[in-house]
């Protein structure tokens, strides 16, 4: 069955969403010194590796294309071939006094033309330039490695091998389905940063699933769930930072954000294009929303922004998201209004974004009407519900008041005051914190937070070193934010973490994006700048 699932993701595979699967397939099979090359200045070179062929190191080179290979498209990749056999120039870890091996990957089929293609190549210009031969990878070639280097050693045939087994099945049903959760998505990927099985193969595990779930995902159009698939790829680099060598992790992990960008980013392109025109959510032919789908629309939204943002080192990228970003807070009102406290995080990398962007004024109205909508919560309805509430007990906690007949019990704790109050306090904002703070202190509210340790702990959501503040104490005022701790859980707070000193500040919002549970804030200074509008 594996194998099924592994041909129908082969046969409708981009070639991006070939390269973070065979990076890792590489690592597995004993590659080594492995890097992407993709773009202007590869010269036929996707990927280089090298390996030792019994007593001598070779110096590979991949070039990898998506579907099959007949006539008219091996008239286009004849040349890059032969660019990459004989060419000396391209990524600076190729080294040119190596004996050098060519490898075409492809996740179709070649067709007979094409076949008698690479046959004249090969023997015709490249032995007259005794260069190796051209081989080449096709689907089947690629399922076997991966199964054999991968899925197969790990789904393992025990009772938790066939548990596993069946695991995957399942949420792959639902994918298919278009059912899929981004809690399910999380909870399923928590298998993927099992340390029991060594990093190449628990990489390749993680990259191939992380594709096919994603894949899936995008032929419903659930462009968020599959950006959560990605987050969970990342978290498993993150998770490894503590256990495993950590070059490897650095390459891994640069790769995934480059796929995590272009994932928000077509993301971004759908939604402008539908949104911008009117500016209206609710308007939109495909936006029949209830209220409490509008308001999940809203945060997934500014979240997907955000992540568009903090994934990108370009600086007109990062413009138009943050343009679009303050756009899109401003003109709806259902990006201040979460409708609990899973989406908390959603308004912290909005926040976040919007400082780093210099759009301060923007992140301090959003936390001001966020607050106002938190306290009428508490004090006119029933509050909002928790982190781990479904779908149903969310929106029971949010309209139930108006019901005799839900019972629902008075929750006085929040997350998203938590989150609030911090942020105000980052802003360094006297009269903003100090409104938030007496606001939630006079709906009798008590802000909760879980604090993670620098441990692979701090990857996990149920990891076993979080601590969990049942209530956070606040100062009623604070006039000098840097002289003071506002709140007490950030006495012992920590301000490094090993997954970021190794994997830089878009670990920590990967993180925030997936855990939902913690957001690091003494870490934030890293992710964003706090300044005035420029």
């Amino acid at each position: 069955m594996l194998r099924n699932v592994l041909d129908d993701f082969l046969s409708r595979a981009t070639e991006r969403q070939l390269d973070l699967p065979l990076l890792a397939l590489l690592s597995a099979m004993g590659f080594h010194d492995v890097h992407l090359t993709h773009g202007a200045l590869e010269f036929g070179k996707d990927i280089v590796a090298r390996k030792w062929d019994n007593e001598t190191e070779v110096q590979y080179v991949f070039q990898s294309k998506a579907g099959s290979i007949g006539q008219s498209e091996w008239r286009q990749i004849a040349p890059q071939l032969l660019q990459a056999a004989i060419s000396n120039v391209g990524h600076p870890n190729l080294d040119t006094a190596l004996p050098r091996q060519t490898v075409l990957v492809i996740s179709g089929e070649m067709t007979g033309a094409a076949r008698l293609g690479l046959d004249d190549l090969n023997k015709g210009l490249l032995t007259e330039l005794e260069r190796r031969q051209v081989v080449y990878w096709d689907r089947q070639n690629l399922a076997d490695h991966f199964l054999q280097f991968g899925l197969s050693g790990i789904h393992r045939a025990t009772a938790a091998g066939f548990a596993e087994h069946a695991d995957f099945f399942l949420t792959y049903a639902r994918a298919l389905q278009g059912t899929l959760t981004d809690r399910e998505i999380e909870s399923y990927s928590r298998k993927w940063a099992d340390t029991a099985i060594v990093l190449h193969p628990r990489l390749l595990r993680a990259a191939i699933e992380a594709e096919v779930l994603a894949q899936q995902c995008l032929s419903h159009g659930h462009f968020y769930e599959a950006v959560q698939v990605h987050l969970a790829l990342l978290r498993v680099i993150c998770a490894a930072s503590y256990t495993d060598s950590q070059e490897e992790l650095i390459r891994v992990f640069t790769e995934g954000m480059l796929r995590l960008h272009e994932l928000c980013s077509e993301s971004m392109d759908a939604i402008c294009s539908a949104w911008e025109p009117t500016k209206d959510l609710v308007s939109l032919e495909d936006g029949s929303f209830d209220m409490t789908s509008y308001l999940v629309h809203c945060s997934r939204i500014i979240e997907i922004a955000s992540l568009t943002y903090f994934s990108s080192n370009a600086a007109n990228t990062r413009d138009a998201s943050a343009s679009f970003l303050e756009d899109f807070v401003l003109n709806e009102s259902g990006c201040c209004h979460p409708l609990s406290d899973h989406y908390a995080v959603s308004i912290v990398l909005a926040v976040l974004a919007l400082c780093d962007s210099g759009r301060t004024s923007v992140a301090r109205d959003l936390v001001n009407r966020t607050t106002v909508w938190l306290c009428d919560r508490y004090e006119l309805g029933m509050g909002l519900a928790g982190i781990e509430a479904d779908e149903l007990e969310e929106t029971r906690t949010l309209l139930g008041y108006a019901f005799d007949f839900i019972n629902i019990p008075d929750r006085r704790t929040s997350f998203l005051a938590t989150a609030l109050a911090d942020l105000s306090a980052f802003m360094a904002d006297h009269d903003l914190y100090n409104a938030v703070v007496n606001d939630i202190k006079a709906c009798r509210i008590h802000p909760e937070y879980w604090q993670a340790k620098d441990t692979v702990g701090s990857c996990i959501v149920e990891g076993e070193d979080v601590i969990a503040y049942p209530t956070i104490s606040y100062l009623d005022e604070v006039t000098d934010m840097n002289a003071h701790v506002a709140g007490n859980h950030l006495e012992d707070e920590i301000s490094s973490f090993r997954f970021a000193e190794l994997l830089g500040p878009a670990s920590i919002v990967v993180l925030i994006a997936l855990l939902r549970d913690r957001y690091f804030p003494k870490t934030w200074s890293r992710v964003a700048r706090c300044m005035g509008d420029q």
